[in-house]
């Protein structure tokens, strides 16, 4: 049979048995994310590392949940329908919410950097999730209340929830070919910007960090330019790679 290397690895690299935090904490987390695969995959991981998650799919729903009840730290993403997290972020703070607030978001450019600390943020998390950054971020906030002897239990969790969660991912990744494929053969770059944009927060916490960075190049070249002969070639080749891993996934 034909051999080709799989590119799947585990949700972060940077997140080793050896580097990861021992311990578990306590707290409410307000986590602010549109996409399911990602609200399903940072409720886990958040909840093995012992906080209770509250999800919020839009900025609207960020303000009146935090405004309606009393969060240790709050996990906006960036990019969202009805209210984005900038907004959000803002009206927040001229309110006076004074919580921890967290970006977690694949907009990490200095420039998008600057912007959100500009709107209030505290700091900012990057997509694909690092778990190891993100725990250190919530310890500043949440009480630590239990030390581990080791954290295998809690690595094997998410595992175990990347997992499961994996089909509903791919078949995500399915829709948003047929989207991308339709937006390109109509030429219209807004839905191509959405569609690259929620493809490299996603790809790369699931495992495949080239669609991630290959979607963010994409989205890049969108923003700063008109869809041109050389962006679609890319797009094309974008859609070529997510039809490749379904395909690894079903046999």
């Amino acid at each position: 049979l034909p051999f080709r290397p799989s590119e799947k690895r585990a949700i972060s690299k940077k997140s080793t048995h050896q580097e990861k935090e021992q311990y578990l904490l306590q707290g409410s987390v307000l986590l602010v994310e549109d996409t399911i695969e990602l609200q399903l995959l940072a409720s886990q991981i958040l909840e093995s590392f012992g906080a209770t998650v509250t999800v919020a799919s839009n900025g609207q729903e960020c303000v009146e949940a935090a405004l309606s009840q009393s969060y240790d730290v709050i996990l906006m993403d960036k990019q969202m329908p009805v209210m984005s997290g900038l907004e959000a972020t803002r009206i927040l703070r001229e309110l006076g919410y004074k919580k921890p607030i967290y970006a977690l978001t694949a907009d990490v450019m200095k420039e998008q950097q600057e912007e959100l600390f500009t709107a209030g943020v505290d700091g900012v998390l990057g997509k694909p999730i690092d778990q190891s950054e993100l725990k250190k971020t919530l310890k500043k906030h949440l009480e630590v209340v239990t030390e581990l002897a080791d954290n295998r239990a809690e690595t094997e969790a998410i595992d175990d929830t990347q997992a499961r969660l994996r089909p509903l991912f791919m078949e995500r990744m399915g829709e948003l070919k047929r989207e991308l494929k339709q937006a390109l053969d109509d030429k219209e770059q807004d839905p191509l910007l959405e569609i690259t944009h929620i493809i490299k927060g996603s790809a790369g916490s699931y495992g495949y960090p080239k669609i991630s960075d290959l979607a963010s190049t994409i989205n890049q070249q969108l923003i700063g330019d008109q869809l041109t002969p050389a962006t679609a070639h890319e797009i094309v080749r974008l859609i070529d790679e997510i039809e490749q891993i379904i395909a690894q996934e079903q046999l």
